[in-house]
């Protein structure tokens, strides 16, 4: 039969003491049949020589300085309580989607070959709503949030149109919030070309500043923009106050009105006084002043 021997070490100077347990019931302890090294609890095991599976009872606590190296690929939809907010364990989260090609779904999974799509739910898609937020609270009156329209390389100072929003309390420019829109004119910087302000005026050069009709008989504003009262003169004639002045007097104006359906041949005339206001005259033909149904004009220039 098979011997057990103990050796001693031949540069080892401790004593070793193999100590019977407190116990009255007969042990046998088993030895593998190989050369090896018998573990305990302060022996490490490489990974390698891992297999099987392990009892859930022989794992009471794991705790992260148990854990060296670099973990195997682990399937997600085997792993709980490491999710966020909208996005879950489980990979079930429909608050923001991510496919294969990286396009992005934000409240839709349907994003199809589009970048970037958002969509709520909850009401139809032409409401969806995203917010670009600046965290801004002083500084210039055109310091906000900006969205950026990139071409070709989409390299920074490349990109062709921008618009941009100003924080509410601006303080130079208009006194509140505005709406630009910039674009990149060939060979140069980026330009404004539009701004929307928050009193409903759109300035650019392509927009009119200020437009009126006049009820010349009562002296009175049917309808106006950017227009803030006029003043009657005269018969045929009065001047119209402008609300937010144009920057100077070099501007245009284009006129026109009509009497009634039997006398339509009529003049009118503009005179440009100062940014602030401008003059209308109202004759027929034959030089004579009348006031007409109605006086229009129409004002563009910076």
């Amino acid at each position: 039969m098979s011997k057990v021997k103990i050796q001693g070490h031949a540069s080892g100077t401790g004593v070793l003491t193999v100590t019977a347990p407190n116990t009255s019931t007969d042990r046998t302890i088993t030895l593998p049949d190989s050369t090896g090294t018998i573990l305990d609890e302060n022996s490490s095991l490489p990974a390698a020589n891992l297999t099987g599976t392990v009892a859930d009872a022989r794992i009471s606590t794991l705790t992260a300085s148990k854990l060296t190296g670099a973990l195997p690929a682990l399937d997600g939809s085997s792993l709980t309580g490491v999710g966020v907010d909208g996005i879950s364990s489980s990979a079930d989260a429909t608050a923001i989607t991510i496919d294969v090609s990286e396009n992005v779904g934000i409240g839709t999974s349907s994003i199809s070959a589009v970048k970037l799509s958002v969509s709520d739910v909850s009401k139809s898609v032409a409401e969806a709503t995203l917010n670009l937020i600046s965290g801004a609270t002083s500084g210039a009156a055109d310091t906000g949030a900006v969205l950026r329209f990139y071409g070709h390389s989409g390299t920074e100072g490349r990109y062709h149109s921008s618009i941009k929003g100003a924080k509410e309390n601006g303080t130079s420019g208009d006194t509140a919030g505005y709406l630009t829109l910039n674009t990149r004119p060939s060979g140069s910087g980026m330009a404004e070309r539009l701004r929307i302000t928050s009193d409903g005026r759109g300035l650019s050069q392509f927009t009119a500043k200020a437009w009126v009709n006049v009820n010349c008989p009562s002296a009175a504003i049917r309808d106006s923009h950017n227009i803030s009262s006029i003043v009657d003169q005269d018969i045929g004639r009065f001047d119209v106050n402008i609300d937010t002045n144009m920057a100077n007097a070099n501007y245009a104006i284009s006129s026109g009105g009509d009497n009634s359906e039997t006398e339509n041949y009529v003049k009118v005339a503009t005179w440009v006084i100062d940014a602030g206001k401008f003059n209308i005259h109202c004759h027929i033909l034959n030089g004579t002043k009348i006031d007409l149904n109605q006086a229009l004009a129409i004002v563009f220039g910076d």
